[in-house]
């Protein structure tokens, strides 16, 4: 059965012709050919690539660089931004992008986030146009993004981190998911499983999958896996337990 990361970032090292804008969670880079031997090693077939904000912003062009020299192993979620005046023709053209699968809305200090927010739901409006799943980041605010995901009851939504804060430590004992469990009552929403560092196995079998990964995918396992990003890590002992 193939095994598929629900999500990973990728960024090139930081340098003047594709320059970083904000610095990096402890990796150097997190190029598609180091995504694609760290997948190898533990068997993960393929992966859905979320374009690095902290790298790129709202500039996906890397992320589509790696998928049109992988495009067995990856397809691209972008992050985008709500208060573009354009944020309709910019979905509508994202959906239209070979490789594309869904868009991101992230909710944090400094972005919009009422749920009135005319931006918001018309980026949330046009995801589900287009049939574009939403990534909303929206961890330690949960109820920012509930009154989005009650309105929204046709777009697909995957919390991302289930609405928790993830540490860039060590992993500790299992957080409480009360909060997210009652979130997922709500017609709309696909859980993304997530813990802290250690980010073991997202298992994932809520996620649309098939609406990431486009026709003949019917069958795929969705986990989270490899050492990608901030030291999210999979152990054989771990993927052969959870598989």
């Amino acid at each position: 059965m193939p095994v598929i990361d629900v999500q990973v970032h990728p960024f090139d090292r930081n340098h003047p012709g594709r320059p970083w804008a904000s610095p990096s969670h402890g990796l150097d880079s997190a190029t598609g050919e180091e995504m694609v031997a760290a997948m190898n090693s533990v068997g993960v077939d393929g992966a859905i690539m979320v374009s690095s904000f902290s790298a790129y912003e709202y500039d996906p062009s890397y992320a589509l660089e790696v998928y049109n020299t992988y495009p067995d192993k990856f397809r691209v979620v972008t992050p985008v931004d709500a208060t573009n005046p354009a944020i309709d023709d910019v979905v509508a053209k994202w959906a239209a992008t070979p490789g594309a699968r869904g868009i991101r809305i992230r909710m944090r200090d400094g972005l919009p986030m009422d749920a009135d927010h005319p931006g918001l739901n018309r980026a949330f409006a046009a995801a589900a146009k287009h049939g574009l799943p939403v990534n909303l980041l929206c961890w330690g605010i949960l109820d920012k993004g509930l009154p989005h995901i009650q309105r929204h009851r046709d777009t697909v939504i995957v919390i991302d981190h289930l609405g928790l804060l993830q540490a860039c430590s060590p992993a500790g004992p299992r957080r409480r998911l009360g909060r997210s469990s009652q979130a997922a009552r709500l017609g709309s929403i696909r859980e993304r499983k997530g813990e802290d560092q250690r980010c073991l196995h997202d298992v994932a079998p809520t996620v649309p999958i098939r609406r990431y990964l486009g026709a003949g995918t019917a069958g795929h396992r969705c986990v989270r896996a490899g050492s990608l990003h901030v030291g999210h890590r999979l152990d054989a002992d771990d993927r052969h337990a959870d598989l």
